[in-house]
């Protein structure tokens, strides 16, 4: 994991609200999504974001926007997307052990488990990511997982004096990107992976294959 790059000073948050404005290099996506097929497509990115603090409560509210590129789930060629995902957190004080799975983990945790629920392709992928499976040593299962509000889920802790941002963003990164990515020119078309009818099945060896050969030639007298 990369060295922090967006870090809050609390102290600094007592005079009043705070506007952060600044470039995201493309070299960050590399190293904060190192362990994933995200990566960057070259072209910088930006984050705005305002950051209020209220009693013990650290309220942040922006967006982010970034370009990346992952394999494309067909032709495993660059799949470019132009995310700019929405930063909504509230940041309480922890004063104790932090018990359970953090909103982060419940928020990735509620997309795989949308996408199933849709029986999207790739759902199972997302569900290892987001922890062990049902039954697994630590898991929690989805049947008695209960649904997370808006506001649990925008909700997480922090401690010390320091609040850093870039783990919190990389799941706001992660959560925009396409479970199954596809290259531009495939999002809006019907793709069928249908290999052609051989020319000469009777010549492939199998002799499985020799009705093939024999349907294809009444087929060309029929023409």
């Amino acid at each position: 994991m990369t060295s922090a790059r967006y870090v809050l000073r609390i102290p600094d948050l007592d005079s009043g609200p705070k506007i952060l404005r600044s470039p995201i290099p493309p070299e960050w996506i590399d190293e904060i999504l190192g362990d994933t097929e995200v990566r960057h497509s070259g072209v910088p990115g930006e984050i705005s974001i305002s950051i209020t603090k209220t009693g013990d409560d650290v309220l942040v509210r922006g967006t982010v926007s970034v370009t990346v590129q992952v394999p494309c789930s067909r032709t495993l060629e660059p799949a470019v997307y132009a995310l700019k995902p929405e930063v909504f957190l509230l940041l309480t004080h922890r004063r104790g052990p932090d018990r359970g799975r953090s909103a982060s983990a419940k928020r990735a945790a509620e997309k795989a488990k949308g996408e199933a629920a849709k029986g999207k392709p790739g759902s199972e992928k997302a569900g290892a990511a987001g922890g062990k499976g049902k039954g697994g040593k630590g898991s929690v299962g989805w049947d008695t997982d209960p649904e997370l509000s808006d506001e649990d889920a925008a909700t997480d802790t922090y401690s010390g004096d320091e609040i850093v941002l870039d783990p919190f963003l990389r799941e706001f990164i992660l959560l925009e990107v396409p479970m199954v990515p596809l290259r531009e020119d495939l999002r809006d078309s019907n793709f069928e992976a249908r290999p052609p009818l051989p020319e000469n099945p009777e010549r492939m060896g199998d002799p499985r294959l020799s009705p093939l050969g024999l349907l294809k030639e009444l087929l060309q007298k029929k023409e």
